[in-house]
């Protein structure tokens, strides 16, 4: 018979090859949510990288401006008009998904999750129109 010892440690494993699957996973975004994303830039949506200065130094999404999700409250002002379009990301989707909420819970009207930075080369991957700034 199996000790709970190994058990224990088997579980543990499961558990935690599950939630590394399910965060990979999670950071992936749908054709749907690329089409989105790639249609709310078209129409002039603001990039917004919630990760810290020191990652936003290191490398960013070209045009991207750079509010730590722990500044987002006391840096509203710099979104500019609630009914602009935001498309926002972190590193792997985490921070982005709690800024996206919270935007929305400050009357943010059209917010969409990039989430981890390492989309930008599939919302790249097809053609988009990018319009000025009306």
């Amino acid at each position: 018979a199996m000790s709970w010892q190994t058990i224990a440690i088997a579980v543990a494993v499961v558990a935690a090859v599950g939630i590394y699957i399910f965060k990979y996973f999670n950071s992936k975004l749908t054709e749907s949510e690329l089409a989105e994303i790639r249609q709310s830039l078209a129409a002039g949506a603001r990039l917004v990288d919630v990760r810290t200065p020191a990652e936003f130094t290191a490398g960013h999404v070209q045009g991207a401006i750079n509010i730590p999700v722990s500044q987002l409250s006391s840096k509203l002002k710099k979104l500019g008009q609630k009914r602009k379009p935001l498309v926002v990301y972190c590193r792997s989707g985490s921070r982005s998904g709690h800024a996206v909420s919270f935007l929305h819970q400050q009357g943010f009207k059209h917010v969409l999750d990039m989430k981890a930075m390492s989309n930008w080369s599939a919302v790249q991957a097809a053609p988009f129109e990018v319009t000025a700034a009306r």
